[in-house]
């Protein structure tokens, strides 16, 4: 994308009279096709939720805060009104601190027997956390966690993304997406359910449920709408910042029951803290 570029979209929609409806088909059509070039069930959902009478505008800093590969392509002169040139051209960037990479926290699928009695499985996963900022809507970017959590034995990924509920027509204080990567062949054949999420001082603790409603929004995405009642709030955003583990329980397809049981680890401590605290600052500016 050239510098200063943008591009819009929405979601697919039929004219009826004065009137344009959101097309479920028209949706899954374009959502099938951005899905075959690559972009992440995340990517797809935020390009397409839009209303056909609004645009989300696609910046580069959003597309790679969708994970969408993308390279920036600054064009090496502008010509001023004078007609004489100007080299735009970025300086050449500084080399990134080798020193200080991200470290990767544990995290554990628990899955259930495939039959009564029979013995389940525990299967290691990597966890990366970080910090982005990320703009909706056109709204100001705004900063939120992200936890990237991969399961190589299944060939699953499962994104984690914590951020503030922006949308006043949504009665939620904070809203945590889930979005799964499966094989073909996954064993499970879906995620059918994902109650809630747990926040636990150890690995082995029982935990503490945020106080919330989930909701499937489409195929391996679920939404965890966090209470925005001043104590449940509080609350919440207390666990989020101290409790170390944190357990996903969920629902395959077939009927299995499974957690994913992630920790939090130096990068995910640093991460919760540095966004709930801005969360905070800026609330009470």
């Amino acid at each position: 994308m050239t510098t200063g570029r943008q591009i819009g979209f929405h979601a697919a929609f039929v004219s009826e009279g004065i009137e344009n409806r959101v097309s479920s088909g028209g949706n899954a059509i374009v959502g099938a096709y951005l899905s075959q070039i690559g972009l992440s069930l995340s990517a797809i959902y935020h390009l397409t939720k839009e209303s056909p009478n609004s645009i989300l505008w696609l910046t580069f800093d959003l597309a790679q805060d969708l994970q969408i590969d993308v390279s920036r392509e600054d064009p090496p002169f502008s010509w001023s009104g004078d007609s004489k040139t100007t080299d735009i051209r970025s300086p050449t960037p500084k080399p990134k601190d080798a020193s200080r990479q991200p470290s990767l926290s544990r995290g554990v699928l628990y899955e259930e027997g495939e039959t009564v009695g029979a013995r389940g499985a525990a299967l290691r996963g990597d966890v990366r956390w970080e910090v982005v900022r990320e703009s909706i809507g056109g709204a100001p970017p705004d900063p939120i966690v992200r936890a990237t959590i991969a399961v190589p034995e299944r060939q699953a990924t499962t994104t984690i993304i914590f951020r503030r509920n922006r949308d006043d027509a949504l009665p939620a204080s904070h809203l945590i997406e889930v979005a799964f990567e499966l094989p073909p062949e996954f064993l499970g054949g879906e995620i059918s359910n994902l109650p809630g999420l747990i926040m636990k001082g150890t690995e082995n603790a029982r935990g503490d449920a945020l106080i919330g409603a989930s909701a499937r929004v489409a195929d391996r995405l679920f939404w965890i709408a966090l209470s925005s009642a001043e104590r449940d709030e509080e609350r919440n955003l207390n666990l989020l910042k101290e409790r170390d583990w944190i357990d996903l329980p969920m629902m395959y397809g077939n009927g299995r029951r499974a957690i994913l049981t992630i920790e939090k680890g130096a990068d995910g401590r640093a991460a919760m803290n540095q966004v709930v605290e801005a969360w905070g600052d800026d609330g009470a500016n």
